[in-house]
């Protein structure tokens, strides 16, 4: 039952990855962390910077791929290749090697959705380190002062009416 688990479990990974990449939060547990979250907790701790780039690179190629997204992105089908088959060697260890325990309670106990959670917390965490970089600091600073808070909130207030 495992083994079918896991691997039905894997099958999803492509899109919980690039669903931890659009994740800009995961809501915060009331509770003890569940199975999913010890999971994410783990591959946040076990993945270096180099991993995080690479599955940010992944994910942005990924997305690069849908039509309305494809001019930004001028990955070569070789690249996508090459970035596919080292995430699958990044995921393979992560699950089996680094946070193998982890792995197995969360699909033993909440199945796919453990796993997908873990990938979830830890594609947040990813984000936020990226995120980081004084490059994109400075172009969302620069989005910030594109916004205008005064009339934001008057548009807000005159909805809330």
């Amino acid at each position: 039952m495992i083994n079918r688990n896991f691997g039905c479990a894997m099958k999803r990974i492509g899109v919980s990855c690039l669903v931890m990449f659009t994740s800009l939060w995961v809501a915060p547990s009331v509770s003890a962390a569940s199975y999913g979250e010890q999971l994410g907790q783990c591959l946040s701790a076990q993945t270096t910077v180099q991993d995080k780039t690479l599955m940010a690179q992944w994910a942005f190629v990924l997305m690069g791929q849908h039509p309305a997204l494809a001019g930004y992105s001028k990955a070569t089908p070789s690249q996508l290749q090459r970035l596919n088959q080292q995430v699958v060697q990044l995921v393979m260890d992560l699950t089996v090697k680094r946070c193998s325990e982890q792995t197995m309670r969360a699909i033993q106990h909440e199945g796919r959705q453990g796993l997908e959670q873990g990938f979830q917390v830890m594609g947040s965490d990813a984000l936020q380190t990226l995120g980081q970089a004084p490059a994109m600091q400075k172009q969302l600073a620069a989005l910030q002062q594109q916004i205008n808070v005064g009339q934001l909130m008057q548009q807000l207030l005159m909805q809330a009416r």
